[in-house]
C-alpha cells in the first residue's frame, strides 16, 4: 500500500496499539513518502498471495484507510474469517471504501469513521470478540461468476459442459458439446 493512504491517522494507530492490538501493514516507503507508522507495527513487504493468505488466518480484522476503493483485500480477508472495518469516505460521509461490502454488516463488516477513534477501537474489539470462520458474499462465489461469464460469451456450449473445478456448480443441460 502507498504511504499516503495512511497519512493523518497516527492517533488512531496509537489508540489501537494502546488497546493491545498487534498491527500489521503492507505499506511500502517511496522516494516521496515514508510509511507513517511507529516501530511496533509489523511491516510486510512484497507479500506473495500464499503468504498473504497465511497472514489472514492470524487476523481478527482488517482496517481500511479509504483507498484503494473496491480493494480485493477485504474479500480475501472475509474468506479467511477477517472482519473488514470499512471506512466512510470524505466525499459525502455516506460512501465507503468498499460499497458492496458495506451492506453485509455484523460480523463481516463494520462501517466506521476513521476520525472517531473510539468507534474504530470498539469495532476492532467486536471483530476480535465475534469471530467467524469464513464468508464469501454470494456475488463473488464461483457459481455467480460462472453464471455472469456465461451470459456474455457467444458460444454457450462452454457453459453447458461440467467442469470439475466448479464441482456441481454448473448446470449441464446437454453433453452434446462436451468432449
Amino acid at each position: 500500500k502507498k504511504p499516503e493512504y495512511f497519512q493523518g491517522h497516527s492517533e488512531l494507530i496509537t489508540a489501537l496499539l494502546a488497546q493491545g492490538f498487534e498491527l500489521h501493514t503492507t505499506c511500502k516507503d517511496t522516494e516521496e513518502n515514508e510509511c507513517p507508522f511507529p516501530p511496533e507495527i509489523i511491516r510486510h513487504h512484497n507479500v506473495k498471495p500464499d503468504e498473504f493468505a497465511q497472514l489472514m488466518k492470524q487476523f481478527a480484522f482488517m482496517l481500511g484507510f479509504k483507498k484503494p476503493e473496491g480493494s480485493p483485500s477485504p474479500l480475501v480477508g472475509l474468506s479467511y474469517g477477517v472482519t473488514f472495518l470499512n471506512p466512510l469516505r470524505k466525499t459525502n460521509g455516506v460512501d465507503t471504501q468498499h460499497k458492496t461490502l458495506s451492506r453485509l454488516g455484523f460480523p463481516y463488516t463494520y462501517v466506521i469513521d476513521l476520525n472517531n477513534v473510539t468507534q474504530v477501537v470498539q469495532a476492532a474489539e467486536w471483530a476480535s470478540k465475534y469471530r467467524f470462520t469464513s464468508y464469501v458474499p454470494p456475488q463473488y462465489r464461483v457459481k455467480s461468476l460462472v453464471n455472469r461469464m456465461c451470459t456474455v460469451i457467444e458460444d454457450d456450449a462452454l457453459c453447458l459442459c461440467p467442469n470439475p473445478a466448479f464441482g456441481s456448480e454448473t448446470n449441464v443441460t446437454s453433453n452434446t458439446f462436451c468432449k
